[in-house]
């Protein structure tokens, strides 16, 4: 008799621990697919090259939802005070999070300076800074020949805004300060260009 509840309660717990393993790994893959969207500055891969990145209204490679920008107020490098919306109705604005140890920053920021000096009467670009001491991204800033203006992030406000996780995270503001797009990854002049005529 006794053997016989043994093996009724072995049976009961193998049951409900497969049961709990299987809820836990369906409850599990959700939630990394919901988080695979969003970028993560502990870990990131350059996907610019093998997704559709262009910004634009409908879907770009993270995000795509339209909607207004949250607005900032960061100081500059040089010490100047900048507000995100006073650029609205003016030109559209790309935000460039980065920081100097990033390896995709180092190679990608230079080309981003360059396509700036191309398009800064049509576009603005803000490279903002996550969290370094001045003299490391001054450093930084001098040795790539970066051109567009560098704000300093000190207490995380503008990458808690977006939601900031990468380094090398793009956000895209249309002139009327919509949100059109986030790309994680390298930009181009076709992303300039999109965003020119969105």
């Amino acid at each position: 008799m006794k053997k016989g509840k043994g093996v009724i309660l072995f049976l009961a717990l193998f049951g409900f621990l497969i049961s709990g393993i299987t809820y836990y790994s369906q409850f599990q893959g959700r939630s990394v697919q919901a988080s695979s969207t969003q970028p993560s500055m502990n870990s990131h891969s350059d996907t610019s090259s093998t997704a559709d990145t262009t910004p634009r209204r409908s879907n770009t490679n993270t995000t795509s939802v339209e909607a207004t920008a949250p607005d900032f107020t960061l100081q500059t490098l040089d010490g100047e005070t900048v507000t995100l919306s006073d650029y609205f109705g003016k030109k559209p604005v790309i935000l460039d999070f980065w920081a100097s140890w990033c390896t995709n920053c180092q190679r990608a920021m230079p080309k981003t300076s360059a396509l700036y000096e191309q398009y800064k009467d049509d576009i603005e670009v803000l490279g903002i800074n996550l969290q370094e001491s001045n003299s490391a991204i001054q450093s930084f800033v001098d040795s790539k020949g970066i051109e567009f203006p560098i704000l300093l992030d000190t207490n995380s406000e503008a990458s808690r805004l977006y939601g900031i996780q990468y380094t090398n995270t793009h956000v895209f503001i249309d002139i009327n300060g919509n949100v059109t797009g986030t790309i994680p990854g390298d930009i181009n002049e076709e992303h300039f260009k999109a965003l020119i005529n969105a």
